[in-house]
């Protein structure tokens, strides 16, 4: 009897690459991802219940909450006591964590930080007194009437000044800068 034989290969050269680990968070990222580009879930949607998503992930449901509230505190996802977890991602609180963590790093400094904010502050300005009712304009000066009388009190000053750069934010009528 006669046997083929097959060609022999170096394995360790390519085509084989290092297989890449996934977390529990890149897989259910993933997955959240798949079901949006397919139009399973869509903006507000709310995802299935936690025993459902865990058995569709393959995954234990205690690894499934860590991987939830991990999204949930990034801003991808939104909890919803007695409701359930909804997508609902929100770019101010993805970019207000994101920050503060390149600020706790120092891989940005408080003066750069300040130096974007020049940069973008007069356009969204802008956008806003073009789309601003005469309602909006009151509500404006409303809380700058607010932060004129907190000079000396710098925490209400910090907490109007909030209320400022929402009310812009607002005005700007854009997706990504809504309050959610």
């Amino acid at each position: 009897m006669m046997r083929s034989t097959m060609p022999t290969r170096n394995l360790s050269s390519p085509p084989f690459q290092p297989v890449e680990r996934q977390t529990i968070i890149d897989m259910v990222v993933l997955s959240i991802e798949a079901l949006v580009r397919s139009g399973e879930l869509r903006l507000d949607s709310r995802l299935p219940s936690e025993p459902c998503l865990a058995e569709m992930l393959q995954i234990s449901r205690v690894s499934l909450r860590e991987a939830l509230k991990s999204l949930v505190y990034l801003g991808l996802l939104k909890a919803r006591p007695g409701e359930g977890i909804y997508l609902h991602p929100s770019l101010t609180s993805m970019t207000t964590r994101h920050l503060q963590w390149m600020l706790l790093l120092k891989e940005i400094r408080y003066l750069e930080l300040h130096e974007l904010r020049e940069l973008l502050e007069p356009a969204a300005a802008a956008f806003a007194a073009q789309r601003a009712t005469s309602d909006d304009i009151k509500q404006m000066q409303a809380v700058l009437e607010r932060m004129k009388r907190t000079t000396s009190d710098p925490e209400a000053f910090v907490r109007h000044e909030f209320d400022l750069h929402r009310a812009t934010c607002r005005l700007r009528r854009m997706a990504p800068c809504r309050a959610r």
